[in-house]
């Protein structure tokens, strides 16, 4: 299911935990600078227009997206967001460039989410808020669903499958964790600052 059909499902349990995630990640984002924020793999802009909406100091967002559609609709989701196309792996972005970094939903289809991550952290002048499926709940809800039961659950565009807390050890040698709220599932959802 892709980020459209995601966020676009009228299941209520499932709209319900996207907008309790949603509200965390406002949360998140107001504790940290946030005037220019960069938000990697944003898709069609639902992450953007929840942070966009909610953030009295922002003076710019721009969203970052390998798929020309998704980024056509950004502009509808979150007016006034810069629409920019570039890889997650080689961002189009100078050094300590954002104050906040978000990556939602991401890093997980990735098959080597290192080079990403140094990225993430290059350009970041102030915090990072990302998230990933927390498994195995996450493919566990989906076979309940009977989503996905050839494979288990797991998403086939899933390459990472994360435990809480196996992001949190992929995270901790380059990232300062200060926030990973635990009541997001089944999402793990961090709010980081690069270490130094």
């Amino acid at each position: 299911m892709g980020n459209l059909q995601k966020y676009e499902c009228r299941n209520p349990v499932q709209r319900a935990l996207i907008q309790r995630f949603l509200g965390r990640a406002v949360d998140l984002a107001r504790q940290v600078p946030h005037r220019v924020v960069l938000d990697t793999g944003c898709g069609e802009g639902f992450v953007a227009a929840a942070l966009s909406d909610a953030l009295p100091d922002l003076e710019q967002y721009v969203g970052l997206d390998l798929g020309a559609a998704a980024l056509r609709r950004l502009p509808e989701a979150a007016p006034g967001a810069a629409a920019l196309r570039g890889d997650l792996t080689r961002l189009p972005c100078a050094d300590d460039s954002a104050d906040l970094v978000v990556a939602t939903e991401v890093l997980e289809h990735l098959a080597d989410p290192g080079p990403a991550l140094a990225e993430l952290v290059r350009v970041t002048r102030g915090g990072l808020i990302l998230s990933v499926p927390r498994e195995p709940f996450f493919a566990g809800l989906n076979l309940l669903r009977a989503k996905n039961v050839r494979r288990l659950g797991s998403d086939p565009d899933h390459r990472q499958h994360w435990t809480r807390a196996g992001f949190l050890r992929f995270l901790r040698p380059h990232l300062e964790i200060l926030h990973a709220p635990r009541d997001t599932f089944p999402w793990t959802l961090v709010l980081a600052r690069v270490r130094g």
